[in-house]
């Protein structure tokens, strides 16, 4: 399936002027038992897809960032040095070495801040917050991360920049399986709290990690939307063995931005419907929908997300369109009841406690009054978001 995906991806190529760059959420071996794997075996499969992905784009810039299963055992990632940390670092130097002072602090505490266009990048590490690494239940703040990053936020409002937060785990709850949650609870106040204080200077959140197509909107004490996140979902066809997720459809992302202001004005949605494939030779890639198109929304900004979020409740057919998406078109069930109620409260109650409250009611509407003020630009950028390249999926 190599060759389709870089095909839609190159295509953009052509286009002259643009910024563009790839926010690669990785989680490249295959999703096992660790009987099956090594610290070795795992370390070839990233230095794989990282030299596939330097040979398909020699001059773009990258913004990658580790996921779970990029480590062996698979989420036990350590709080500090190690001689793997090292060994990924040599691997994605010529990534990182873009970027002052990028290369070393990855190399030390796997995190690190790119800027590229008018974009400030936080390359985070959020498998420290991930309930599965059991390395790091017992601290405040695994690698000095959030003490980094609130730094970092604090630099870049003096400054006047736009912060984008990269990571693999979410923040949250799962839209899929209403009682799975991402985060330590202490991680995921502390994160929620950090947006909140510095919304001003944070443009959007890109994470990954489910698998699926979604995204988050967070909200002030007052109910106004300040924040979103977007999950974008996998070239990975996974089906999980959590109770109702099932599979989705390979896919890949690509945003459309303002170069003049940051602001997100599009994404589109690219994948490959597996039933329609017979063989490898005859397997290909489509659009599958365009945002502002398939919501009828003028951008896709936070507060456009949110006057999305206002029809979910009365509209069946943006509902059921997002539904759709949320599989990458392979689950064509009605999504009702119950299972509407956890995808509403997952996307506007990233606090647990408020998402709880949420399921209780059983109504996604986050409280307080909202103000939907939404804007565009005719001026657009590229920012390619490309997640989870396996091995045995692209090889």
């Amino acid at each position: 399936m190599k060759i389709h995906i870089i095909i839609i991806l190159r295509k953009r190529r052509s286009i002259r002027g643009f910024n563009r760059f790839i926010s690669n959420h990785r989680d490249d071996t295959p999703h096992v038992p660790d009987a099956i794997l090594s610290q070795s075996s795992v370390l070839s499969t990233i230095t794989n897809i990282t030299e596939l992905l330097m040979d398909a784009f020699p001059e773009t810039k990258f913004i990658p960032v580790f996921g779970n299963h990029d480590y062996h055992p698979k989420h036990q990632f350590p709080p500090n040095p190690t001689d793997f940390y090292s060994n990924v670092t040599d691997l994605w130097k010529p990534w990182l070495d873009k970027f002052p002072n990028a290369t070393e602090l990855f190399r030390e505490k796997t995190y690190y801040t790119a800027k590229i266009g008018p974009y400030r990048f936080a390359g985070l590490n959020t498998v420290f917050y991930y309930t599965n690494d059991k390395l790091t239940v017992n601290l405040t703040d695994p690698a000095g991360q959030f003490n980094w990053l609130e730094q970092m936020l604090t630099d870049a409002r003096r400054d006047d920049e736009m912060v984008v937060i990269v990571g693999h785990v979410p923040p949250g709850c799962f839209e899929r399986s209403r009682r799975k949650c991402w985060f330590y609870p202490e991680f995921n106040e502390r994160y929620i709290g950090i947006i909140r204080e510095f919304h001003d200077v944070i443009t959007f959140q890109l994470f990954a990690h489910q698998h699926d197509d979604s995204f988050r909107i967070f909200y002030d004490n007052d109910g106004t939307p300040i924040s979103s996140l977007f999950l974008s979902p996998a070239v990975t066809p996974w089906n999980t063995s959590l109770s109702g997720v099932g599979p989705n459809n390979p896919s890949v992302r690509l945003f459309t931005y303002s170069p003049k202001d940051g602001k997100l004005l599009n994404w589109q949605q690219y994948y490959l419907d597996l039933r329609k494939v017979s063989s490898a030779e005859s397997s290909m890639w489509e659009e599958e929908y365009s945002a502002v198109d398939a919501y009828d929304i003028s951008d896709v900004t936070t507060e456009s997300l949110n006057s999305l979020i206002d029809t979910f409740e009365n509209n069946n057919l943006y509902f059921n369109r997002y539904y759709l998406f949320n599989s990458v078109g392979y689950d064509n069930n009605t999504c009702t009841g119950d299972c509407r109620v956890t995808q509403v409260c997952s996307i506007t109650q990233v606090d647990y406690t408020q998402f709880d409250q949420c399921i209780i009611d059983g109504s996604g509407e986050p409280g307080g009054a909202v103000q939907i003020r939404p804007s565009c630009s005719i001026c657009s950028g590229i920012l390619i978001i490309a997640v989870w390249f396996v091995r045995y999926i692209i090889i």
